[in-house]
């Protein structure tokens, strides 16, 4: 790793129990909800693979989190926290109302785990970028990843309750992949 700093280190196993989130997310998803079956979210191995999932979340949320708290120079980020948090509280809503009452989506979980992913790396990254770690270019580049991703996954989302579900199916597990990949990359560009 570039650094044995704290909150690097802390920040680098974040983005890496994130990134096993979402592998292991993929095929629970894939278990669990192929369309014309049961959906058995808790037995046998479904139960397993949801255990896994939530305790990698959880630990990467936590993990973020406390790497995002020990950065130095937190004055020095150029968004601060409230102001991605309310960005973020905002955008839920928004995107909310107008997907249920435009698009006529069901308002779910996955729209909450898209912003809360997004808010997250993008404060993970405005904080690396206040205390000087992270380059112009490598923030560029991160920048538009987690963009990038976040506008996949927002199409996907309005898109899902308007596919085939056959093809919904497989589709809704992309943006999975799409913010484990993100988050793979956003670690390994801590170690360089």
């Amino acid at each position: 790793m570039k650094s044995a700093l704290p909150y690097i280190k802390f920040i680098f196993y974040g983005e890496i129990f994130i990134t096993a989130c979402c592998a292991i997310y993929i095929p629970w998803w894939l278990r669990v909800f192929r369309p014309n079956t049961v959906h058995r979210w808790t037995e046998g191995a479904s139960g397993i693979l949801l255990l896994f999932t939530t305790l990698f979340g959880i630990l990467g949320v936590i993990s973020l989190v406390h790497g995002i708290k020990l950065t130095p120079n937190a004055s020095s980020a150029p968004v601060s926290g409230p102001v991605l948090l309310s960005i973020g509280i905002f955008g839920y809503l928004i995107f909310g109302i107008l997907t249920y009452f435009i698009a006529h989506r069901p308002l779910t979980t996955e729209l909450f785990l898209i912003i809360g992913w997004t808010i997250l790396e993008l404060q993970t990254l405005s904080r690396l970028l206040g205390c000087g770690f992270s380059g112009k270019n490598k923030s560029i580049f991160l920048l538009f990843l987690i963009l990038a991703a976040l506008f996949f996954n927002l199409i996907l989302y309005v898109l899902y309750y308007k596919m085939e579900p056959l093809k919904a199916y497989y589709w809704a597990a992309a943006p999975l992949a799409a913010d484990g990949a993100a988050s793979f990359i956003f670690a390994i560009s801590l170690m360089v």
